[in-house]
């Protein structure tokens, strides 16, 4: 039996928002690209990097 890589993984999660709580790495659609590495982007450009996810908590 193989075993599955780390981000095989984590591929494999059925990603829901639970309870008003939204859980990313980087930003919802790339883990690559940091969503607060600079909050002086400003408000807009966090919002657009979101790409429509809204909750009441995002982490």
């Amino acid at each position: 039996m193989m075993r599955k890589t780390p981000i095989e993984w984590m591929k494999s999660f059925d990603f829901q928002l639970t309870d008003g709580i939204y859980l990313c790495h980087g930003t919802p659609t790339n883990d690559l690209i940091y969503l607060l590495e600079n909050v002086e982007i400003g408000y807009a450009k966090i919002i657009e990097l979101l790409k429509g996810k809204q909750s009441s908590l995002i982490f």
